[in-house]
């Protein structure tokens, strides 16, 4: 799936002037809203409940991924899947025991910069150029999240028998 929900930078023209830009560039095929999409995931027989949203309420300067956390807990129970963005650390990953003996996932999308003088001005950690996150679903029910797309490639690579590409550098 693709989807996108735009920022706090992308959303001064809707603020200024009523008008949202990037809902004229989005093409239809992919999910978009300026504050939050949810959708159903479907695997085989299994779904999966997906939510993603630029800046989740609250914060916590020892959990990144408390705002999602939070959303699981109270302001949207009942998604498997919890992704955010906005803050400027690298990607981050984890799975969560939802209390019904299921595992959520709450996932944290890093910035997209080499260098980011706003994180270190304000005191973000370096962020090891993490950027996006990967959740892969699988027929039989089981899903798992990394914040290292090379990492995914190679889960993907060995159980689809796929030759690994020649390392450079």
């Amino acid at each position: 799936w693709l989807g996108y929900v735009s920022g706090n930078h992308e959303q001064w023209t809707l603020r200024v002037a009523g008008y949202d830009s990037n809902r004229e560039i989005v093409p239809k095929h992919i999910l978009y809203d300026t504050d939050e999409i949810g959708f159903t995931l479907a695997v085989g027989d299994n779904e999966w409940k997906c939510i993603a949203r630029h800046k989740w309420p609250g914060s916590s300067m020892y959990n990144p991924l408390h705002p999602q956390t939070r959303g699981s807990k109270f302001s949207r129970p009942g998604y498997d899947v919890y992704v955010g963005a906005h803050t400027h650390p690298g990607a981050l990953a984890a799975d969560h025991p939802r209390g019904d003996g299921d595992v959520i996932s709450l996932l944290q999308c890093g910035t997209y910069k080499d260098s980011d003088a706003f994180a270190r001005r304000i005191g973000f950690p370096e962020t090891g150029r993490t950027t996006a996150v990967v959740s892969i679903f699988f027929p039989n029910g089981y899903h798992f999240s990394v914040a290292n797309v090379d990492i995914a490639a190679h889960i993907m690579r060995d159980i689809y028998k796929v030759k690994e590409p020649a390392r450079t550098g």
